[in-house]
């Protein structure tokens, strides 16, 4: 994926989150309907979490990457990753792999762990 797609799938995720609050009455799997997002598509990870804050307002977009390593990484390595170091699991609610996969991470209506 070059650089130009990667910015454009980033705002369009970013243009997403930032309207998620306006919706109060949405489920969370809106996000996964095609038309929400269009010509993005998410990958579902089904990944099991512990204790995870619910969230109601979007304040902030944190774009994180992984530093360390050149190698593709999947949302579920992350997960493990995380899970080893007695959190509740991946703190990201995307993860964007090399080839410009979106994963799906921490479930929308829940805080991510950047904001602790």
């Amino acid at each position: 994926m070059n650089r130009r797609d990667f910015l454009r799938r980033m705002t369009l995720v970013g243009i997403g989150a930032a309207l998620f609050p306006f919706f109060p009455d949405a489920a969370e799997a809106s996000w996964y309907i095609p038309s929400a997002l269009p010509g993005v598509t998410i990958k579902p990870t089904y990944l099991s979490f512990g204790a995870l804050e619910n969230r109601f307002v979007t304040d902030c977009i944190v774009i994180h990457h992984i530093g360390n390593t050149n190698a593709d990484v999947s949302a579920a390595t992350v997960h493990e990753w995380h899970l080893h170091n007695g959190w509740a699991g991946i703190g990201y609610h995307f993860l964007i792999r090399k080839d410009g996969t979106i994963e799906e991470g921490r479930p929308m209506g829940t805080v991510g762990a950047h904001v602790y």
